[in-house]
C-alpha cells in the first residue's frame, strides 16, 4: 500500500513547487522586472525540473561507477588547469593592454572555457578509457 502512495506524494510535491514558481513569477512580473529576465529564470527552472524528473524516472542512466568518477576527476583537473592558464594569460594581456575586455567579458570567457573544456576532456577520457 505504501508503494502506491509514494508516486502520488512526489507528484503532489512537484505540482506544488510548479504552482509556487508560477505564482512567484507572476509577482515578479507585476513588480516591474523585465519580461526577458523572467523568461530566462523560467527557462532555467524548467530545465532543472525536467532534469530532476528524468533523474527520478530513469535512475539507471545516472548511476556512476568508480571508473566514471575517476575519469570525471581527470577531466575536471585538466579543465581547471586550462582555465588557470587562460586566467593568467588574460591577466597579462589585459595588464599589457594587448586586448581590451571588461571584467564581465573576462569572467564570461573564463567560465565558457571552463565548461567547454570540461565537456571536451570528459568526452575524450571516456572515449580513451583508463590511463
Amino acid at each position: 500500500m505504501e508503494k502506491n502512495k509514494k508516486p502520488k506524494k512526489i507528484a503532489f510535491r512537484v505540482t506544488a513547487i510548479i504552482a509556487f514558481i508560477v505564482i512567484l513569477m507572476g509577482m515578479v512580473l507585476a513588480s516591474g522586472i523585465s519580461e526577458a529576465s523572467v523568461s530566462v529564470a523560467s527557462a532555467i527552472i524548467l530545465v532543472l525540473l525536467v532534469s530532476i524528473f528524468l533523474r527520478y524516472k530513469f535512475p539507471e542512466r545516472y548511476q556512476k561507477d568508480e571508473r566514471t568518477k575517476k575519469l570525471g576527476a581527470y577531466a575536471l583537473a585538466a579543465s581547471w588547469m586550462i582555465s588557470f592558464i587562460l586566467a593568467g594569460t588574460l591577466f597579462w594581456a589585459l595588464d599589457a593592454k594587448v586586448i581590451v575586455l571588461s571584467g564581465t567579458q573576462s569572467a564570461g570567457l573564463i567560465f565558457a572555457v571552463m565548461a567547454f573544456t570540461m565537456i571536451i576532456f570528459q568526452g575524450y577520457f571516456l572515449h580513451k578509457g583508463d590511463a
